[in-house]
């Protein structure tokens, strides 16, 4: 799906207007558009439609269709919400009523009345923050005065770039996006609020749109079949892939445990785990199928510099590295991390301490030979970039794009709208997952599945969205059986068989 945010949107206007095609035209044809889009879903001769008209350009449009709801036979109730219009365009399109529909200026919530159709046109892209109680008011009753309710551009109360919704936001059934959907139509909750999405056509290519717009893709079951493969029956577990992985310590031996079972479920054909004694005697219990290099760890219970040479051993023959969860902070721990970044040229996933070990020494990435993956969650891109956790998640998929070219990376940014963007420019948005995830060692199983796709040689995006995609789908299928609240990280691995069976692959 082609996305846009605000401000490109605003700048496609501009150079429209530019190119010769005015302010007010686009708002005719957004609002013939949206027209267009009703009458061929509705018989409009003898409908009751209501129209909420702002005083901004998202009002305009709204007045622009109540002219020619009005010339299609429909019966017409246009309720001003914010009084006059305030902007040239949305006056013009108020003059051009001429009769054919008088305006209400709605001082109180009305009461009593019902409609066939209701029309949304009071905040669109502009709205931030929280509704007033008469907005909030106005929007219960407008939900339960009609059956089907059009949202122009986006529902009032939802934020465009960030997916946020306020409370008392307008639900609607069928959103028109005038140009380009706008981000919140892939961003929870605003995505939910939304209903269906119609891109509509508006004349503004002149204004270089289709440069301004994000590519971002939404995994479903047929993007997984297209990039993921069945395992071929002449394979050994040298072609199914060998991975490295660097993690646990005494203090985290779950989180080693977890990665592990979830990159032999994904199907990793050979796994060696470098980690100390005590860890690896946890993991020979929960995967005794992992090859296990039990390193002294410095007597500190972490790995340590002077664990490399046993470590490199084994880690130099893989075909991916995974780094990181539960390894522990040490300075030595750290020495590791840095080491195995330069040194080893294949695809490298680094993900939890090896993310805060990164933050404090961000030239590392400057040694990597080959591809690598980062998975912070919030408050790990915060100590990576320098930005709030809170700016970083009011729109995740352009702190994920920013941050992926700069440091030549794949980044999976997590959270409830996780954003994988690549530094070609790709991105992504990953629709699966709930509350269940939000427990500590999710992100591990989360690693141990993009670790064993990274082995196998998948592309390090088409990895990272497909790795989201499964482990948010297996968290879905636990919480289906057993709720959100009592779902566990360690549930996860043991749904991914059904999955990839479900899926054929």
């Amino acid at each position: 799906m082609k996305l846009i945010d605000t401000a490109s949107m605003k700048e496609a206007e501009r150079r429209a207007d530019a190119a010769g095609l005015s302010y007010y035209q686009m708002m005719e044809n957004a609002g013939q558009a949206a027209f267009s889009l009703l009458a061929g879903r509705f018989s409009l001769p003898g409908r009751r439609v209501c129209l909420l008209c702002g005083r901004g350009n998202n009002g305009g449009d709204a007045l622009v269709m109540a002219r020619l709801l009005a010339g299609a036979g429909a019966e017409v109730c246009l309720y001003l919400t914010d009084g006059a219009p305030r902007t040239a365009e949305a006056k013009q399109a108020l003059q051009n009523l001429a009769g054919a529909v008088s305006p209400t200026p709605l001082e109180q919530v009305p009461q009593g009345e019902r409609f066939d159709l209701l029309v949304d046109g009071v905040y669109g892209t502009g709205f931030r923050g929280e509704l007033d109680p008469f907005r909030r008011a106005l929007f219960a009753w407008a939900r339960g005065a009609a059956p089907f309710v059009l949202a122009l551009d986006i529902p009032s109360g939802v934020e465009a770039d960030t997916g946020l919704v306020a409370g008392g936001a307008l639900r609607a059934d069928l959103t028109a996006a005038f140009a380009a959907a706008k981000q919140a139509a892939l961003l929870r909750p605003g995505r939910e609020w939304m209903g269906e999405c119609a891109v509509l056509d508006i004349g503004i290519e002149k204004g270089g749109l289709a440069a301004l717009t994000r590519a971002v893709e939404e995994a479903d079951e047929g993007y997984l079949r297209a990039q993921l493969s069945p395992l071929s029956p002449l394979s050994h577990k040298g072609t199914n892939g060998r991975l490295a992985a660097v993690c646990g310590s005494d203090l985290y031996r779950g989180a080693a445990a977890l990665a592990a079972e979830a990159a032999l479920r994904t199907g990793v054909g050979y796994l060696t785990l470098c980690s100390t004694e005590r860890v690896c005697q946890l993991v020979s219990l929960r995967s005794p199928e992992t090859v296990l290099r039990p390193l002294s760890g410095g007597g500190e219970g972490q790995l340590c510099p002077g664990d490399l040479p046993d470590l490199w051993a084994g880690v130099e023959g893989a075909d991916a590295l995974l780094i990181g969860p539960g390894l522990g902070r040490s300075e030595g721990a750290g020495e590791l991390v840095g080491e195995l970044l330069g040194r080893f040229a294949g695809p490298v996933l680094v993900d939890a301490d090896g993310l805060y070990h990164l933050a404090r020494h961000p030239q590392w990435l400057a040694k990597r030979r080959g591809p690598t993956v980062l998975t912070p969650h919030l408050g790990e891109m915060a100590r990576l970039t320098g930005e709030s956790a809170g700016e970083i998640g009011k729109n995740p998929l352009a702190c994920a794009a920013r941050w992926a070219a700069e440091w030549g990376a794949v980044v999976l940014l997590k959270g409830h709208n996780t954003a994988i963007a690549g530094p070609d420019g790709a991105l992504a948005v990953n629709p699966t997952g709930g509350a269940g995830l939000a427990k500590a060692g999710s992100g591990d199983t989360l690693s141990g599945i993009l670790a064993a796709l990274l082995a196998q040689g998948t592309p390090p995006f088409v990895a990272a969205v497909c790795a989201a995609w499964l482990h948010g789908r297996a968290g879905d299928l636990c919480q289906a059986g057993r709720s959100a609240r009592s779902t566990l990280p360690r549930d996860l691995p043991g749904r991914l068989g059904d999955i990839f069976a479900q899926l054929g692959i």
